[in-house]
């Protein structure tokens, strides 16, 4: 999927985030990716994750990664396991007495 073909709120959450990544690459909440300080990767909005490259005074994004899908909703459950809605969890081999 390119940036284009993202639906207009999402593509407009993602260059605001460009946009103040563009003022401070480096920022607090942006991390290095490897062993080089210039490959970075951002969360710029909820589900839109970047890794860029800082290069000469300009950033190149080098992917955009979006997440749509997450493992546990706000109540704690997952799509994966209706369980977790119907009742405890499965006790799995291992688990002491009285785990959750």
């Amino acid at each position: 999927m390119t940036a284009d073909a993202l639906p207009p709120e999402r593509r407009g959450l993602l260059e605001r985030g460009l946009a103040k990544l563009a003022l401070d690459p480096y920022h607090e909440v942006t991390a290095h990716i490897g062993t080089y300080e210039d490959n970075r990767k951002a969360q710029v909005a909820p589900g839109l994750l970047i890794e860029y490259v800082v290069a000469r005074g300009l950033i190149v994004v080098m992917t955009v990664e979006v997440f749509d899908d997450v493992l546990l909703d706000d109540q704690g459950a997952s799509d994966g396991a209706p369980w977790h809605r119907d009742g405890p969890p499965p006790v799995l081999h291992g688990d002491p007495p009285g785990a959750p």
